[in-house]
């Protein structure tokens, strides 16, 4: 006999979520440009050079409510792994900060690289995968 699966239960709702893509995938072009169209501030992050002002249009729509989705490319870009690990590295401390500064309470990450390093610079030893019921 298989056991039951587990209860899950639905998150509480929030009043704004921060996305951080650092994908290349063309499903998550779809689901940024769909966020888009709801209303999120999408951000489009070409480099460090340019966080500065990011971060401060970021921190705006956080502050007025608004949800924002930070992507670095809407679909397959040039391969280039070593710059793809330290641009992964210097998201996941930007998350990091933006989090701090922020308030947020739920996040969503994007890409394989970019989520590793999220959770390196998040401080966080664990996850826990569940299904949707």
């Amino acid at each position: 006999m298989i056991d039951a699966p587990p209860q899950t239960h639905r998150p509480a709702g929030v009043d704004r979520l921060l996305v951080h893509s650092g994908s290349c995938s063309p499903v998550t072009k779809k689901q940024i440009l769909c966020a888009k169209r709801q209303g999120f501030a999408a951000l489009h992050l070409e480099g460090p050079e340019t966080w500065g002002a990011q971060t401060r249009k970021t921190l705006e729509a956080l502050a007025q409510g608004q949800s924002v989705v930070l992507y670095t490319a809407l679909g397959p870009q040039p391969e280039d792994e070593e710059h793809g690990k330290v641009f992964a590295v210097a998201l996941g401390n930007r998350l990091r900060e933006l989090l701090l500064l922020s308030g947020v309470r739920r996040i969503v990450v994007a890409g394989g690289d970019t989520s590793t390093h999220a959770v390196k610079q998040l401080g966080l030893y664990a996850l826990k995968i569940q299904p949707q019921s």
